[in-house]
């Protein structure tokens, strides 16, 4: 009989506010849809209760400014526009089954700010990038106070400060480079908050350096807005992949990267989005059919989790929670999407079936087990291919994950 010998150190603390196994989940179970294809109250009712009862603990979101801008009208609709009616909506429900937010300043850079991708923005009107800086500043600042002051809405408690921001999404100007407008945007969004003495209601969170094995980005920006950012975070997915292969040791060394570049800084870090992908013209691609068939996928998402605890990772963000349909988009293309449903979570819309993934059962067991807030993680020792973590949750239970 083979034995292997596996170790929890608890005199070790190498993490000491684990926030848990987190993942995307955007506010979308009351939006508008322009196809009617939205949730009946009991839908959205099981949804969030099926996250309740995971003890889910942060759902990240996109979140822009169409939401409450009426363009027809050209002003803003905060208390009339049924877009940011329904957020507030989500917002509210999420707040009664203790689902933290982490919201989206914007999601494109510079497009939401310029209009230079396809998507409407109240900002772009011949204005000075500096201008257009300052009116999403101003956006963002008013934001929490509709979100927090005015409605109490209390668990938003991070901003993801753009997507992938890395990365060109729309057209820069003459002379602009993309790192350097990201920077700009960061301390300006920071003094705007300061100024206005809304700076404490949130963390910022950022760069959400994505798809990359070297965290170059987060390395160039960390000197440049130290005094800003609350918490650093860039992420990879993995592409390379094969069936049932040790992808503990890669995953850790995406996480040490990224840990290494501000770990001088004692901010924590984030691994903030994570998952298996393939990209192929003729869907659905192997990954797919392995998330909706394959109990596989739920080792793996483990995997990704014990190299974070292992590591001293702060919090993972999945992508995604769910499946969700994107108000309004009827997309069918790669990466999963089937007439504007994004097909990258544990368990397919409710619209399709409410009968999860078989992944979703390992996922629920992270989610719910593996703690949140003031979770502690421990150092151990493994051996061979017998992964271990263990964590002593605020509440003081023990907790190993083995895969």
């Amino acid at each position: 009989m083979l034995h292997r010998h596996l170790a929890v150190h608890p005199q070790q603390v190498i993490q000491d506010n684990w926030l848990g196994a987190n993942a995307i989940y955007h506010g979308y179970a009351y939006q508008p849809d322009d196809a009617g294809r939205q949730y009946t109250e009991a839908q959205a009712a099981l949804e969030l209760d099926r996250l309740q009862q995971m003890e889910f603990h942060i759902a990240r979101t996109y979140y822009n400014s169409e939401y409450a801008y009426d363009f027809d009208q050209q002003k803003w609709a905060w208390d009339e526009k049924p877009e940011i009616l329904a957020f507030y909506r989500w917002c509210e429900e999420l707040q009664k089954r203790g689902i933290d937010i982490a919201l989206q300043a914007a999601w494109w850079l510079p497009g939401d700010l310029n209009g230079s991708v396809s998507r409407n923005t109240p900002f772009a009107k011949g204005n000075s990038w500096d201008e257009l800086v300052a009116m999403w500043t101003e956006w963002v600042s008013e934001s929490l106070h509709q979100l927090i002051e005015l409605r109490g809405f209390t668990h938003i408690k991070y901003l993801i400060v753009f997507t992938e921001p890395g990365y060109t999404s729309g057209k820069l100007a003459e002379g602009q480079k993309q790192h350097d407008i990201w920077v700009q945007c960061v301390r300006a969004l920071h003094d705007r908050l300061v100024a206005d003495g809304r700076r404490d209601l949130v963390k910022l969170v950022g760069p959400n350096e994505g798809s990359t094995e070297t965290s170059e980005m987060l390395e160039y920006v960390v000197p440049l807005v130290n005094d800003c950012v609350d918490i650093y975070s860039s992420h990879t997915y993995y592409f390379n992949w094969e069936k049932d292969f040790d992808l503990y040791p890669i995953l850790c060394g995406y996480m040490e990267t990224g840990l290494s570049k501000c770990a001088a800084t004692g901010k924590p870090y984030w691994f903030d989005e994570y998952g298996l992908t393939t990209f192929s013209d003729t869907p659905p691609t192997v990954t797919e059919v392995m998330r909706w068939n394959d109990g596989l996928y739920g080792k793996y998402l483990a995997l990704w989790n014990l190299a974070a605890l292992n590591t001293g990772v702060q919090s993972t963000i999945l992508w995604t929670v769910l499946d969700q349909q994107w108000p309004n988009s009827h997309s069918s293309r790669a990466d999963c999407w089937y007439d504007g449903e994004h097909r990258w979570g544990v368990a397919p819309t409710l619209r399709q079936s409410e009968t999860p993934y078989p992944c979703y059962y390992a996922y629920s067991l992270i989610s719910k087990y593996l703690g949140g807030e003031g979770t502690k993680v421990f150092a151990v020792t493994d051996e061979g291919s017998v992964r271990i973590g263990a964590v002593r949750t605020a509440d003081g239970h023990l907790t190993l994950l083995v895969v």
